[in-house]
């Protein structure tokens, strides 16, 4: 997941923005700087994709359906595991609540039993 959110949110960058870098590069060389002056924010997100799924795409293809649908997978996996954690976590906090239940009616029959042999013992 750490891995694949980023990729899907650069990869999403690079697909949404790549029209504009695709005029831009069609600009004549007078027109360039005036094109990129007006478009700096969208640009500069394309540049910062395209270079970021360079470096980590390790020459795959952009498969952004594939990467949602595990991503979507894998956080449907994880909230089922979290669930099951939060289940076990309850049933072991309510096996703490009993054996301290068990342990506390223990205490007090050993201190209820100690009375008893004390009087039997003086008895003898």
């Amino acid at each position: 997941m750490k891995k694949l959110n980023p990729l899907i949110k650069q990869a999403d960058l690079y697909l949404q923005y790549r029209e504009i870098n695709r005029l831009y590069k069609q600009q004549k060389p007078k027109h360039k700087d005036q094109f990129f002056e007006n478009n700096r924010a969208e640009l500069t997100l394309y540049q910062a994709a395209e270079r970021f799924l360079q470096a980590n795409l390790d020459g795959k293809t952009l498969n952004t359906k594939a990467w949602k649908k595990e991503a979507a997978e894998l956080t449907a996996e994880k909230d089922k595991l979290y669930q099951d954690y939060t289940g076990l976590k309850e049933g072991v906090r309510q096996m703490g609540v009993v054996r301290q239940s068990v342990e506390h009616i223990l205490d007090n029959t050993e201190k209820m039993e100690q009375p008893q042999q004390r009087r039997h013992d003086m008895e003898r």
